[in-house]
């Protein structure tokens, strides 16, 4: 959900076979803002449990063109 909106905006997507072994998830093109997002494992067993809360910003151009640091994501491989 963008800072400026009132309501969220969920994106939910079922994976195609490809993406299942995939570790990144691309969504398209963004406006600059605050985003929250969770993920939910669903499976034949059942859905598990939402993940806790993250955060990132997309920054205005203007920001984008002074950021200087790293970004990390770290992912672990799940058995299908």
């Amino acid at each position: 959900m963008a800072s400026d909106d009132a309501q969220p905006s969920p994106i939910i997507r079922p994976p195609s076979v490809h993406q299942m072994l995939e570790q990144h998830f691309q969504l398209p093109a963004l406006l600059p803002g605050t985003y929250e997002f969770q993920i939910m494992a669903v499976s034949l067993a059942g859905n598990g449990s939402w993940t806790t809360p993250k955060n990132f910003t997309i920054p205005s151009r203007e920001e984008a063109l002074s950021f200087s640091g790293d970004i990390t994501y770290y992912s672990e491989p799940v058995s299908l």
